[in-house]
């Protein structure tokens, strides 16, 4: 019998961007949030990143934006085709927020990497533009509560463990 906790066909994962590892997620239902940096309308695509403050991990091990560490934001494209069906839906503008609920599925890109999502979509089955969502603190919501379903320790329980390492 499954748990009240465990992520079920009606219950989706709930993922910073920066934690998605595409070994573990492929085909689960994840919901994500993000800032729509492009807009693909012939197939309606976007690519959602987060440009927050919270987006990776320093080599301190303390959250930080992706400019400041020198990486590329964490981005991951989102099919919209199924939700755009309803015409009542929009499809969301550049830099519009977004929070979006969908399958993650691997697409067949020669020689990409097994860990990154460049080589996945999100194929979406809810979305929503989210203009007041405060990014950082959805992902330091998300974030404990991913930890907490995979077993490993929260951010904070991280980063005391990088200090002490000191």
């Amino acid at each position: 019998m499954p748990t009240t906790d465990a992520v079920t066909p009606s219950r989706a994962l709930i993922l910073p961007l920066a934690d998605i590892i595409v070994t573990r997620d492929e085909r689960s239902k994840l919901k994500v949030a993000g800032t729509v940096t492009m807009i693909d309308p012939g197939s309606a695509t976007c690519v959602v990143s987060d440009l927050s403050s919270t987006a990776v991990f320093n080599s301190a091990g303390f959250e930080a934006s992706a400019r400041s560490t020198g990486v590329a934001p964490p981005s991951l494209a989102i099919d919209l085709s199924s939700c755009l069906e309803d015409p009542s839906v929009y499809t969301p503008g550049l830099g519009d927020k977004v929070q979006c609920t969908g399958y993650l599925e691997r697409k067949e890109i020669p020689g990409a990497s097994n860990e990154k999502c460049d080589d996945c979509v999100l194929q979406a089955i809810q979305f929503r533009i989210s203009d007041q969502l405060d990014i950082a603190a959805w992902n330091q919501a998300a974030r404990k509560v991913s930890h907490y379903k995979h077993k490993k320790p929260s951010s904070d329980e991280h980063i005391e463990t990088v200090l002490s390492a000191r």
